[in-house]
């Protein structure tokens, strides 16, 4: 079939490509408002998580304890005077 006599150009196949119509983008839309539902109804706790996880990401040098500062726990047992 010669693409000058079908009366279709790229362009029409392109632009009936982009179409989204309701039978489409209702179940997308459906999800989305779902998944914001849910985080929604677990505002405070997603908050908490976030602001842990950017805490344990963004910590400063200057707040974490040297290794020779710690102390060590005494031993659990009978050299450390246990029963």
């Amino acid at each position: 079939m010669d693409r000058r006599n079908s009366g279709y150009t790229t362009r029409d196949l392109e632009m009936t490509m982009l179409y989204f119509g309701p039978e489409t983008t209702m179940p997308l839309v459906s999800a989305v408002a779902a998944a914001v539902g849910v985080v929604l109804m677990f505002w405070r706790r997603v908050i908490a998580w976030t602001r842990a996880v950017i805490g344990r990401v963004f910590r400063r040098a200057g707040t974490r304890r040297p290794e020779a500062s710690r102390a060590k726990p005494a031993a659990k047992g009978k050299a450390a005077g246990g029963h």
